[in-house]
């Protein structure tokens, strides 16, 4: 039985979820191969297609499945594809780990397969929670026409209002994903562990960082007209789907896995739980008790910080009352508190290294913007 090179390239293409510098390795090692110069089809090892690599052969130019090949376990459904030029199924790329993780900084779409597993997840995880409806907010904007569109269609651009009208529907749901009706109402759950919740603000905190970043690269847009704006909507759009809307799905997945076994029935008490947690420390509590419970408080109060002043600039007016004035000192002063429990009582905090780098630098920025914010004129 003979297939063709461009059947089978493009089943390579439909069908191996790889990173395209990996498909595009297996392709070449197709070309090598018809051409006399490669190693066979080692290329397609591990894949879906992965029986067709000890079978093919290549024979006056052209690609041979000897008969007796086809007693080999797999092989007849992977021709059978080839010739109608189906996607073989494979198993779904795995989520980011979703144990004690921070968010990982993205530079490139999703492969089809990982972003539809990340949706899917999303679907089912998330129905019958307390946050199903932002859930369903955003599978909708993912598939909503318009600049963000990230399933069902490709994007479409229109103009910079259209844009920013879209990601602020977006950044919106992810504030709303962390207020009380949302994360903000386990804040005292006897089943809710302390550890997932101080992760998903820092979290929160990292997404409104990448969030902070579109915006500001969305401004460069003033004096573009034309064929340049247009350009430069296609740039801006691909980097906010990338840098914020990926990990946003990806952090509303995980949120949304926990809460749904927080709810689920014979839920058990973590020793570490938020109604423990959130618990003024008694007369008799020890140095390190009292330092846990100001660093969650500083943490959730940073959280929420960060939210209003970064990510929403422009309700803060540019002149100053004494009063704000003397609250902006009081943030710098909060500064140099955490950084002194941190350095006097590393055992104490419960955060990981990295994760206290998230929160240090959060402190100096906080820190810098009112600076930076006294010296605005009229």
């Amino acid at each position: 039985m003979q297939i063709s090179r461009d059947q089978l390239q493009q089943l390579i293409q439909l069908s191996v979820q790889h990173p395209p510098a990996q498909k595009q390795a297996m392709l070449q090692a197709l070309v090598d191969a018809v051409e006399g110069g490669g190693s066979a089809f080692a290329a397609l090892a591990g894949t879906p297609l992965q029986p067709l690599a000890s079978a093919l052969r290549v024979q006056a130019g052209c690609l041979v499945v000897p008969d007796a090949a086809f007693t080999q376990e797999g092989l007849r459904s992977c021709l059978v594809d080839a010739a109608a030029g189906v996607a073989a199924e494979e198993d779904p790329l795995p989520l980011a780990d979703a144990t004690e993780a921070l968010l990982v900084e993205q530079s490139a779409p999703m492969e089809a397969m990982q972003l539809r597993h990340a949706l899917e997840m999303l679907l089912t995880v998330g129905e019958g929670t307390q946050i199903s409806a932002v859930v369903h907010m955003l599978l909708q904007l993912a598939q909503l026409d318009g600049p963000l569109r990230m399933h069902g269609g490709p994007p479409s651009y229109g103009d910079l209002n259209n844009f920013h009208q879209h990601l602020n529907v977006l950044s919106n749901q992810l504030n709303v994903l962390h207020e009380q009706s949302g994360l903000g109402g386990y804040l005292q759950s006897p089943f809710f562990s302390r550890s997932k919740f101080e992760l998903f603000a820092l979290q929160h905190v990292q997404l409104m960082v990448w969030l902070q970043r579109v915006q500001q690269g969305a401004a460069q847009a003033a004096g573009k007209a034309g064929p340049d704006l247009q350009q430069f909507l296609l740039q801006i759009a691909h980097a906010a789907r990338v840098l914020f809307f990926q990990p946003l799905l990806l952090h509303a997945a995980q949120v949304a896995q926990y809460v749904r076994s927080v709810g689920a029935v014979g839920s058990v008490e973590p020793a570490d739980s938020m109604q423990q947690a959130m618990q003024y420390p008694s007369d008799s509590a020890s140095d390190a008790e009292r330092v846990e419970w100001l660093h969650l408080n500083l943490l959730i109060q940073f959280q929420s910080l960060y939210r209003d002043v970064l990510c929403n600039a422009a309700v803060f007016e540019l002149h100053y009352s004494n009063a704000e004035a003397g609250l902006f000192q009081a943030f710098s002063r909060l500064e140099e508190i955490y950084t002194h429990l941190i350095g006097r009582f590393p055992a104490s905090c419960p955060l990981s290294e990295q994760e206290q780098g998230v929160l240090t630098q959060l402190c100096q920025k906080v820190v810098k913007y009112f600076q930076d914010g006294k010296q605005i004129k009229a």
